[in-house]
């Protein structure tokens, strides 16, 4: 067990205990144990005290990773863009605004030292920095220079802790979200000499922090150790760079050197890409590239500088990874076995742009053969977090049998124990792991770019003010987020909730993946977890939160829980483990519930009474959030619709699945989907088609012509009629596709329905008339219930609403309904359905006890007027915007 791995490694987390002094003495010669830490987002204080311990335990390694941190802390305040000029700079930039960008530019170049009373903080950085690369040479050389754990406990007890403050460390890609190694390092070094010749001629090396903080330093120890006279610096892309840097680029320039650049490997190349210009500019033609690759090649925007490259082939971890590799850190990690044979069995295995993994079938001599996963966890106390992790979950997590040189050692679990866990087992884990994983403060709420849990959400909710979302953002959202996520109880989370990481026992595994990962979502908060268990929709999210509130006492307010699921499904899309259109799907029903919960569940729904035809896109609801999702306005429409005993119906040319989604959130009798083509009696739970059976198969004709072309991507959902759009980012399919289409379903005639997202296909014979018929007359209990108010905004509503007694135009109708006499109120979308109810029942919504809604709670304040940011249109938008960052720092000044 992990426990068991660091007690024989003597590792952190081991209690201190009294010893004689042959014992100290024993253990004082000894290799240093693990430095196993469940908390690596640390902050100066602790990086600090933890580097003086780990010099004086000779452990240089660790000791040069929390050097580099603590460094790149140092550097970050010293080079900080107090003013924001980089992300005017970016902005303008990409806006086309270069005469602002360049202002922006020189302006950051400079005020690079515009922060003052920093000068106990320069010269602090200056010793640490010798310090820093005098631990790089000891990793280099194998062992620590005399002084160097003297200095650090000189470091950290005059650290100026006022002026670093109380940031924490960023952590790298290269050495905690990827599989580098000082041996890569190595590699690339001996290829910079091979290419630029083996001179006195110095070098400085150059690394993009954050990873860079790292990466050069070691760069520059391995070159020195190689007679080359070498120095390291490190900058911030965007961010100017100080002085005393570009003096000592100019000085290697004229002193015939050169400059290599590095940073952990690429994917668009666009930090590499500025910051190379930026040097080239105080060291013209001296700039080469010494990167690792993912990639088989270096990306177009570093083409045009020299380059030294490491292909993902040759990286050193592919030899840790070879049996007898294995074999021999096996005999290390198991004292007394004798292992007889390792032997590799298939394991599909795609790192990507993260660790990779292997499987092994063991033979110990005395004993059945077991199998082994070793796979990519970190170097030094990044990977060794795999050990706190484990013995504090112990029971949970599969055996750990060690981490060795960045590689983490466990039992396998084989595929057929995969067994996805329960509602009760998440909350029971997820309450357990809070507990054994408490940390005294939550370092995601200060973390900036790096898209953070409350980041991305405040990234998320700004897409509701199209094109003022940065400003809305950094005015209102960012604090706002912040303040809304808040825990009371703060823990290393777990990050990775799929339902495949659960095997029966139960186990689960990846529990220290992700918290740390280069793949970001910094949280400290258990309540995200349970609610990314709920994103994937496999368990019951109300059932994840009673269960979850009975291990722990505490309700997951409904405001936290809608928007961890939002960060939890755009968070599956970017790893590739949910498509958009499914995760569009699933953020909108999350909406859905919520408005439900804050307007209509406590209602009594009407058995009978007259009915209401609402549309749904562009008139119940809108895209406000990149997914369709209703407004404040139109879910105060729908109560006051059936508090004063009127049923509304959908009628929308949706899937039938997603017309019944919406019937079940917001309680409604049932709905017309894909124009008539369907519909959903959620009296019985029913799903009805309403096509005869030629127009059915003329459809599935139609389907099958499409799907045979690459220019056509089908809907999967409209299983009644087609929806099709192009494949690469959607829009109407072209005629020629059309036209074949409705040859196939000939004789029987399909009705073309235009969209800015797609093209549909409905055969003529029905519309949302016939659809709406068939509904009532499913609904009649006596006397056929009228149609007393019909909500539309296009063409294909005008069968319906000539049904109602009273019809009305949103403001934002086609011209057609116009054309066709429909009255039009004068708002558009959730609005101008709030005011044709208004006219209905003659009086706005909520404005009589019958409709009024209940009084909000605590935080539900902001997330309304987000979601209806949009729904009076794009007219005014920016006056919300401003309006909800008044009344954001108004109530901060509370």
């Amino acid at each position: 067990m992990a426990a068991r791995a660091l007690r024989a490694g003597r590792g952190a987390l081991t209690a201190a205990v009294e010893t004689p002094a042959a014992a100290r003495a024993a253990a004082a010669s000894a290799p240093p144990g693990p430095l196993a830490l469940a908390e690596l987002r640390n902050g100066s204080r602790e990086l600090a005290e933890l580097l003086a311990e780990r010099a004086e335990a000779g452990d240089a390694l660790n000791a040069f990773l929390l050097a580099a941190g603590l460094r790149q802390i140092a550097e970050d305040r010293l080079e900080a863009d107090h003013l924001r000029l980089a992300e005017v700079e970016r902005v303008a930039g990409g806006a086309g605004w270069s005469r602002t960008a360049a202002v922006a530019r020189a302006a950051g170049t400079g005020l690079g030292a515009l922060p003052r009373g920093l000068g106990a903080l320069r010269r602090w950085d200056a010793r640490l920095g010798r310090l820093v690369d005098g631990l790089a040479d000891a990793v280099v050389a194998g062992r620590l220079a005399a002084g160097l754990a003297g200095e650090a406990r000189a470091l950290a007890a005059e650290r100026p802790a006022a002026a670093l403050g109380a940031q924490s460390v960023r952590l790298p890609s290269c050495f905690r979200g990827f599989d580098q190694h000082p041996d890569d390092l190595a590699r690339l070094v001996d290829r910079l000499r091979a290419l630029t010749g083996a001179g006195p001629a110095p070098v400085a090396v150059v690394g993009l922090r954050t990873s860079g903080s790292y990466l050069a330093p070691l760069a520059a120890a391995l070159l020195r150790a190689r007679g080359a006279p070498a120095v390291a610096l490190t900058l911030r892309p965007w961010h100017p760079l100080p002085a005393p840097k570009r003096r000592a680029l100019r000085a290697v320039s004229e002193a015939g050197g050169l400059v290599a650049v590095t940073d952990d490997p690429p994917s668009s190349g666009a930090s590499l890409a500025r910051a190379a210009a930026a040097i080239e500019r105080l060291a013209p033609r001296r700039v080469v590239l010494m990167l690792a690759l993912f990639d088989p090649a270096l990306p177009p925007a570093l083409a045009r500088w020299p380059a030294v490259v490491l292909p993902w082939e040759e990286w050193s971890v592919h030899e840790r990874l070879e049996p007898g590799s294995v074999a021999a850190t096996l005999e290390r990690l198991w004292p007394g076995a004798r292992v007889r044979s390792v032997r590799r069995l298939p394991l599909a295995d795609r790192p990507g742009r993260g660790h990779c993994a292997a499987r092994y079938r063991v033979a110990i001599g005395g004993r059945a053969p077991e199998d082994v996963l070793v796979r990519g966890a970190g170097l030094g106390y990044f990977g060794e977090h795999a050990l706190a992790v484990g013995a504090r979950l112990e029971g949970w997590t599969p055996e750990i049998h060690g981490v060795v040189d960045g590689l983490v050692y466990r039992r396998w679990l084989p595929a057929d124990e995969r067994s996805p866990a329960d509602a009760a087992t998440v909350a029971r884990y997820a309450a357990e792991r809070r507990r054994a994983a408490a940390v005294p403060v939550d370092r995601a709420a200060a973390l900036r770019g790096e898209d953070a849990v409350w980041e991305v959400a405040s990234n998320l909710l700004s897409r509701a003010y199209g094109r003022g979302w940065r400003a809305v953002r950094v005015a209102a959202l960012d604090r706002a987020m912040r303040e809304l996520l808040r825990s009371g109880r703060t823990s290393v989370v777990d990050g990775a909730m799929a339902p495949d990481t659960w095997f029966a026992g139960p186990r689960k595994v990846k529990t220290d993946e992700r918290a740390f990962s280069n793949r970001n979502l910094a949280c400290y908060d258990a309540a995200f977890d349970v609610a990314a268990a709920a994103a994937w929709e496999r368990l019951d999210g109300d059932e994840l939160r009673r269960a979850f509130a009975g291990e722990t006492g505490e309700w997951i307010d409904d405001e936290r829980w809608l928007v961890y699921q939002l960060v939890a499904h755009w968070a599956a899309v970017r790893d590739g483990r949910l498509s958009r259109h499914a995760a569009r799907r699933a953020s909108a029903r999350a909406v859905q519930r919520y408005v439900a919960a804050l307007y209509l569940d406590d209602l009594a729904r009407p058995a009978r009474g007259p009915c209401c035809a609402i549309d749904v896109d562009g008139v119940l609801e809108t895209d406000t959030l990149g997914f369709p999702g209703p407004s404040p306005a139109g879910a105060l429409a729908l109560r006051a619709l059936l508090a004063h005993g009127l049923r509304p119906l959908l009628v929308s040319g949706r899937s039938a699945g997603e017309v019944a989604e919406r019937c079940r959130a917001y309680g409604l009798a049932g709905g017309v989907a894909e124009y008539g083509a369907a519909l959903y009696d959620a009296r019985a739970g029913e799903e009805v088609a309403l096509l005869a059976p030629d127009a059915a198969a003329a459809v599935e004709r139609a389907r099958a012509q499409l799907a045979a072309r690459a220019d056509v991507e089908l809907g999967l959902d409209h299983r009644h009629s087609v929806r099709a759009r192009r494949p690469a980012g959607g829009g109407p399919i072209a005629a020629d596709a059309v036209h074949a289409a409705l040859a196939a379903a000939a004789p029987v005639v399909l009705r073309v329905v235009h969209g800015e997202g797609q093209t549909d296909l409905v055969p003529a014979a029905v519309d949302k008339a016939t659809g709406l018929r068939a509904l009532l007359g499913r609904l009649a209990d006596g006397p056929f219930p009228g149609v007393a108010l019909a909500v539309g905004d296009g063409p294909e509503d005008l069968p319906m609403l000539r049904l109602a007694d009273r019809a009305v135009a949103v403001a934002n109708a086609a011209g057609d309904l116009r054309r066709a006499g429909v009255p039009a109120v004068r708002r558009p979308y959730q609005s101008g359905l709030a005011l044709a109810v208004g006219q209905t029942i003659g009086h706005a919504p909520g404005a009589c006890p019958a409709c009024r809604p209940p009084a909000r709670v605590p935080g539900s304040e902001l997330v309304l007027a987000v979601l209806g940011a949009r729904e009076r249109g794009r007219a005014g938008l920016l006056a919300r915007a401003v309006a909800l960052s008044l009344r954001h720092r108004a109530h901060a000044r509370c």
